[in-house]
C-alpha cells in the first residue's frame, strides 16, 4: 500500500461516508445477494450466524441477521471481554434488550445471554481487496477472534470443525486495489458488497 495505513483508514472511512449518503438502493441490493445466495448456501451447514451492532456508517448487519434467522439459523453478537482477547458470542435474538460495553458503549447482549460458538461471522471493515484481505479499525478484535475460531476442534469426537465462514459487508467503494497482509492478519472467505458477491480464493 503506498498511504500510510492511517492516512488510508480515514480515506476509507470518508469512501464509505460518502457510499451510505449517495445510493438509497445499497441495502436493497446487498440483501438480494444474501436470499438469493449466500444464504441457501451456507444455512445446511450452519447453526449460529454472529452478526454487530452497526458503528457510525458501517453496513448495518441487523437486516442480514433476520433473513438468516428466517431461514432457521440462531443468531448471535461479540462480545468484548478483554482488551487482547479474542470476541466471544453472546446468543441474540432480533429485538432483544442490549447494554453498552464497558469499554466501547457498542450495545451488547447481557451476561445472563448464553455464550455459543459461531459457524458464520458478519464482519465489518474499512476497507477490502479482492484476496479477501481487510482493512479493520487497528485494534485486532478480528483477527484474534478468526484466529481463535479457525484453531477450534471438535472436542466430543476428535475431528476437525467445518471452519467458519467469514463474511465482510461493504460498499463497492471500500474496495482497494491490494492489502499486504501481515502474518496476524485473517483472510475473509467472502464479501457483500451492492454489486456483487465476491468468493475469496482459499488459503
Amino acid at each position: 500500500m503506498t498511504k500510510d495505513k492511517n492516512e488510508l483508514r480515514a480515506a476509507l472511512r470518508a469512501a464509505r461516508w460518502a457510499a451510505a449518503q449517495n445510493n438509497a438502493k445499497a441495502m436493497l441490493d446487498l440483501l438480494a445477494h444474501f436470499r438469493n445466495h449466500i444464504v441457501p448456501e451456507l444455512k445446511a451447514r450452519a447453526g449460529h450466524v454472529a452478526g454487530y451492532a452497526a458503528m457510525g456508517q458501517e453496513i448495518n448487519a441487523l437486516p442480514v441477521m433476520e433473513i438468516f434467522s428466517n431461514h432457521g439459523l440462531s443468531l448471535c453478537l461479540p462480545v468484548v471481554a478483554h482488551e487482547d482477547a479474542p470476541l466471544i458470542f453472546r446468543a441474540y435474538q432480533i429485538g432483544d434488550k442490549l447494554q453498552p460495553n464497558y469499554m466501547y458503549k457498542i450495545p451488547e447482549p447481557p451476561t445472563d445471554r448464553p455464550v455459543v460458538v459461531p459457524d458464520i461471522v458478519l464482519v465489518p471493515l474499512l476497507g477490502f481487496d479482492r484476496a479477501g484481505n481487510r482493512i479493520g479499525y487497528g485494534k485486532g478484535y478480528y483477527d484474534r477472534t478468526l484466529a481463535h475460531l479457525r484453531a477450534k476442534r471438535d472436542q466430543d469426537n476428535g475431528r476437525a470443525q467445518v471452519a467458519v465462514t467469514a463474511i465482510g459487508l461493504a460498499y463497492n467503494e471500500q474496495e482497494v486495489e491490494q492489502i499486504t497482509a501481515e502474518p496476524h492478519d485473517q483472510p475473509l472467505n467472502i464479501i457483500v458488497t451492492p454489486r456483487e458477491v465476491i468468493y475469496c480464493p482459499p488459503r
